[in-house]
């Protein structure tokens, strides 16, 4: 349920930070569309890239929801000291650079690998914010 000060959702709360975040993607989207696509590759890549990324973000949450490895992983990341969280995410940035370096090998643009992630960023809230108000009070 969304928090209320005097009758007025506030930033923090669940539906309303979800749709600042969903309208600041949007306007991502277009604004890299419109400074990429044609220079650097094609409107249907880009349109494939950005909805395809959505469905990762989609089966990583569902990885940590419902398999017991990914429950154990949430579990040890969301019990650790901040600066062991940062290890952990300073590690897990190594193959999103080693996929950097080898599309920069094949001459493909890290644009690809950007608007790709950032779209699973949003399938990954989205499915967060669905899982947290789909459940019965």
């Amino acid at each position: 349920m969304a928090t209320r000060t005097n009758g007025t959702p506030t930033v923090g709360s669940g539906a309303v930070r979800h749709s600042l975040f969903t309208v600041v993607w949007a306007v991502w989207a277009v604004l890299t569309a419109h400074e990429y696509v044609g220079d650097v590759f094609g409107l249907p890549l880009y349109l494939v890239l950005l909805v395809g990324g959505f469905p990762l973000g989609v089966v990583f949450f569902a990885w940590i929801r419902r398999t017991e490895r990914g429950r154990m992983a949430k579990r040890l990341y969301d019990d650790a000291p901040s600066g062991q969280q940062l290890m952990a995410g300073v590690v897990l940035m190594i193959p999103l650079a080693a996929v950097a370096y080898v599309l920069t090998l094949v001459d493909m643009s890290l644009v690809v690998l950007l608007v790709l992630w950032m779209s699973a960023i949003v399938g990954y809230q989205q499915s967060m914010f669905v899982a947290t108000h789909a459940e019965p009070e």
